[in-house]
């Protein structure tokens, strides 16, 4: 997956943050996506549909999908990497209940021998190779 947010120095792109950081949000319209209370979903693509839907009072919701914890952590981590400051693990132990290093230590040191993850055992953060091979240390978690 790509990381394609990019802002100058000393600046922040905000456009996925929300999805990043383990946030909840709310699409309106065709196609839109949702994630909230351990649950995601998303609706109809077609505006034809969707309209017709929403006149006749029914959901435009195409598919709903709950979330496990596991799910929401491995997501929590991976999503979490796209951040230049990457995710502490600490709060990933204390929201989900997870040692990251003691789950996947094994996988993650490959990642930090190879040189894509800095070696630091507080925060999960892609070194500047690993930005561009994110996908290889995302795969730990999917």
């Amino acid at each position: 997956y790509e990381i394609s947010n990019v802002a100058q120095g000393g600046r922040r792109s905000r456009h996925n943050l929300k999805y990043w950081s383990d946030g909840n949000w709310i699409g309106f319209g065709c196609g839109a996506h949702s994630t909230r209370d351990r649950r995601r979903w998303h609706n109809v693509a077609g505006i034809d549909t969707y309209i017709e839907r929403v006149n006749g009072g029914r959901s435009p919701v195409a598919m709903t999908e709950p979330l496990s914890g596991d799910d929401q952590v491995r997501e929590r981590l991976f999503l979490g990497l796209r951040l230049v400051e990457g995710v502490a693990v600490a709060e990933v132990a204390q929201h989900y209940g997870v040692d990251v290093w003691g789950r996947w230590g094994d996988e993650l040191a490959l990642c930090v021998d190879a040189g894509l993850l800095h070696p630091d055992a507080e925060r999960l953060r892609l070194t500047r190779d690993g930005m561009l091979l994110a996908n290889e240390v995302m795969q730990v978690f999917v």
